[in-house]
């Protein structure tokens, strides 16, 4: 080592740590302190200054290794500032601890730059750091301020198990762009982290990551983060309010088991892209979770072991296929949400308030679904879907009439579902439905029009959809008639009536004439010339049978008409 007394540094020798550092870089070895010096940190230590000339080729004839600079176990004293400095070796310092604030500002890194198992003391600033290579700070700890906004790394960026321990200083890694894919599984922030517009190339990992930051000023952002191909939260936990508005994500987007803690903030994901699906299954979300605006290809929310307040997927696109399935909500808006091949809701429960208005669905299948008990608290105005499902069986139809009947009521509801039914084939079960939506509607009238509506329309009727069900009313009315009206025609009359006399019926009281007096009586517009030639007042008859005559032919105007009403609207 006595080839570097010449060296110096501000003026003075290089140290023994320093002079031993020279020689390993020149060898491409490892420049291990503590195997060299021990543990103690007086005999490790080396100065930034030393450090700075070294990486940016200050010292003179000394010849850097192709494997380029590799230390470790250093202690670093004093303000290492590389701002605006060209390095152009590969730099691995590693398990070594930087006591000062650190500038890499606006430096670059031809090659790889790694900082694993080291432990910065002050703040550190990466701002607008260029990398052509990798950066690696695995296991490395930050105790202060760490800002990497703006940072260029060219290939991938790893950050796993590394701990941002300021509960107060930002880990600020806005606008960074890194080519490949970035890694920050296990990773602990204490505080407010930023990712806000970072634009990974390749994969994001944060799987088992801890964001304990609490309160709006320590968010976890990452507000219009973009990652070209999969995004994977699995397993992390969120202690604080989380956003991920705007959010572009490739490929998949996990967060399965993952833990949203915050009581008091919207985990947001408002206006999301997926470029494929979105795993949420077996997430915790003490809170309110908004996923409104957002678009991806598919949406899953499964066997989630614990209640969400409320979920917002207003005006939300799914591409191919939504499924909430095991999940209990205390408040569901998914007004103008569209699925465009299936969406399934199963063995759910919706407890206080449903917000379907304007969705529409290409297949809605719903299988064991609790609804709010409150029919004004679930809103279907404006749903569409071209197939609908209850599950299996020939009643699952009765639990989407039951559905319809337990939502604020709409006539759309109805007709909807009569005419899906009616595409099946089932006439009958749409002419259910038609006949459930008009009592409805019915029931939503004054005092009177709703008893003369559903007597006179829908029990004699059933609202247009059974007009045969007029003759329980007409034929008691015509037999009646016939009972009580006793009929005394002379032999002129008989012999007058073309058509009763080639029925060859004898004169007295044959009971057909009876009948046909009834029903001429019966019928408005019609004369079978029988009814005017015999007169109740006329004859030896009952008081009632006189009164009965009057009430048979005001019958036949009201029954008559409602009858033909009700056979045009079965045949339009």
């Amino acid at each position: 080592m006595d080839s570097y007394e010449h060296l110096k540094v501000d003026d003075e020798p290089l140290t023994d740590q320093e002079k031993f550092i020279l020689e390993q870089v020149e060898k491409g070895r490892i420049a291990n302190l503590l195997e060299k010096f021990g543990e103690g940190e007086e005999v490790r230590q080396i100065r930034a200054k030393f450090l700075e000339d070294l990486l940016t080729g200050n010292f003179e004839k000394i010849k850097v290794h192709r494997r380029g600079i590799r230390l470790s176990h250093a202690i670093i004293i004093q303000g290492l500032d590389l701002e605006n400095a060209e390095v152009l070796f590969e730099v691995f310092i590693i398990d070594s601890r930087f006591l000062n604030g650190t500038i890499f500002r606006d430096a670059f890194f031809k090659r790889n730059l790694v900082l694993n198992r080291t432990h910065f003391i002050e703040n550190v600033d990466f701002h607008r750091l260029q990398v052509e290579g990798d950066v690696f700070c695995r296991d490395t700890v930050f105790e202060k301020a760490v800002n990497f906004s703006g940072a260029n790394i060219g290939g991938q960026f790893g950050e796993g198990r590394a701990k941002f321990n300021s509960k107060e200083h930002e880990a600020n890694f806005n606008g960074m762009k890194v080519g490949q894919s970035a890694f920050f599984d296990n990773a602990v922030f204490s505080g407010p982290v930023d990712f806000g517009s970072a634009d990974i190339g390749g994969q994001f990992t944060a799987t088992g990551a801890q964001f304990e930051g609490q309160g709006e000023e320590n968010r976890a952002n990452f507000n219009g983060m973009k990652v070209g191909q999969s995004a994977f939260f699995d397993n992390s936990v969120f202690s604080g309010p989380v956003n991920f508005v705007n959010a572009d994500i490739g490929r998949q987007f996990n967060l399965m088991n993952t833990k949203f803690y915050s009581l008091d903030y919207i985990s947001n994901f408002n206006g999301l892209k997926v470029g494929d699906i979105a795993f949420f299954d077996g997430a915790i979300f003490k809170g309110w979770v908004s996923l409104a605006d957002a678009r991806m290809m598919d949406l899953m929310i499964r066997d989630l072991e614990e209640p969400i307040l409320a979920l917002s997927l207003e005006r939300t696109v799914v591409e191919r296929e939504l499924a909430l399935a095991r999940v209990q909500i205390d408040s569901f808006s998914a007004s103008n949400l569209e699925v465009k091949v299936k969406c399934s809701l199963g063995q759910m429960v919706i407890k206080k308030f449903c917000d379907l208005k304007d969705s529409s669905f290409q297949v809605l299948n719903l299988h064991d679904v609790t609804w709010p008990e409150n029919s004004e608290d679930v809103l279907l105005e404006g749903l569409t879907y071209q197939a609908v499902s209850a599950g299996e069986g020939k009643d699952d139809w009765k639990k989407l009439l039951a559905w319809i009947e337990g939502s604020r009521f709409n006539t759309q509801n109805y007709s909807q579902l009569e005419a899906y039914l009616t595409r099946c084939g089932h006439r009958d079960r749409a002419d259910e439905v038609f006949i459930t939506g008009k009592r409805e509607a019915a029931n939503r009238l004054t005092w009177g029009k709703k008893w003369l509506t559903r007597i006179f329309w829908g029990l004699l009727t059933g609202y247009g959809r059974k007009p045969w069900q007029v003759l329980y009313v007409i034929a008691p009315l015509v037999l009646l008639g016939a009972i009580l009206f006793s009929p005394e025609f002379g032999a002129k009359f008989m012999e007058s009536n073309d058509w009763l006399k080639q029925l060859a019926l004898p004169t007295g009281h044959p009971r057909i004439i009876k009948f046909l007096i009834s029903l001429d009586r019966f019928l408005p517009g019609v004369d079978l010339g029988l009814a005017k030639e015999w007169s109740p007042a006329a004859s030896s008859v009952c008081y009632f049978a006189f009164i009965y005559w009057y009430i048979l032919k005001l019958a036949g105007w009201i029954t008559i008409p409602i009858a033909l009403a009700a056979i045009y609207s079965r045949v339009k």
